[in-house]
């Protein structure tokens, strides 16, 4: 029981606080930019391994990455999302005009390559 309540407080307070930012953190090259910097791991390629990454990108009120944290089926994914998620500066999250701490959260889909080509699925951006 105990447990339960600290989970409804956390989930509380976190709507709480997303519900006063008037804009979420986007990265500066833009999400079709950045969607073609994650690459599809050479290795899984030839494999034809389908994979994900969930993941949770905790940007600071100057633009700058304080924390990625990606869960992925397969060690290469995870790789090639942290890699390409550190190099790409940020505008960061806004409340009211005033410049602060946001998080992004994303679901990325690798689809094997079929016939020399490969799919990636990215949701949880605008």
């Amino acid at each position: 029981m105990k447990f339960s309540i600290y989970l409804l407080i956390i989930f509380t307070s976190y709507n709480l606080c997303r519900a006063q930012l008037t804009s979420d953190p986007v990265p500066k090259i833009g999400w079709d930019a950045l969607k073609k910097s994650i690459t599809y791991p050479e290795n899984y390629q030839r494999a034809l391994a389908d994979g994900y990454a969930d993941v949770t990108v905790r940007i600071d009120s100057i633009g700058k990455i304080t924390s990625v944290e990606v869960f992925a089926n397969l060690p290469l994914f995870k790789d090639s999302v942290e890699s390409a998620l550190r190099k790409v500066e940020w505008f960061p999250a806004k409340s009211k005009g005033v410049n602060v701490d946001g998080i992004v959260n994303l679901s990325i889909h690798f689809v094997s390559p079929k016939l020399g080509k490969h799919l990636m699925i990215i949701e949880g951006y605008k």
